[in-house]
C-alpha cells in the first residue's frame, strides 16, 4: 500500500558568507606563498561595502601608485621590444 505523505523541506542555508571567507582565506595564503619566490604582493577585495587588504611587505610606498604601474609595465615592454630585435 503505498502512501501520498508530502515531505516537507526546510529550505538550504544560505553559505554565501561562509564561502566567501573561506575563499580570501585560501586567496591570502597562496599569496603569501608567493613570498618564496621572491615577489611582493597586494591584494584588495572590496565585497558589500566593506575592505580587505593584504600586503606582503610593509613599505609606506607600497601599494604602487598607479603611475609608477604604468611606468614599470612601459620599461618592461621596451626591455621585451629590445629584445626581439
Amino acid at each position: 500500500m503505498s502512501s501520498n505523505v508530502t515531505k516537507i523541506s526546510k529550505p538550504k542555508r544560505d553559505r554565501t558568507s561562509e564561502n566567501f571567507s573561506k575563499r580570501i582565506k585560501s586567496l591570502l595564503e597562496k599569496s603569501n606563498g608567493l613570498i618564496e619566490y621572491h615577489a611582493d604582493v597586494y591584494v584588495l577585495i572590496q565585497r558589500k561595502g566593506k575592505l580587505w587588504e593584504y600586503k606582503s611587505i610593509d613599505y609606506k610606498c607600497w601599494p604602487l601608485s598607479s603611475s609608477a604601474i604604468v611606468s614599470i609595465l612601459t620599461r618592461n615592454e621596451l626591455k621585451l621590444g629590445a629584445d626581439n630585435l
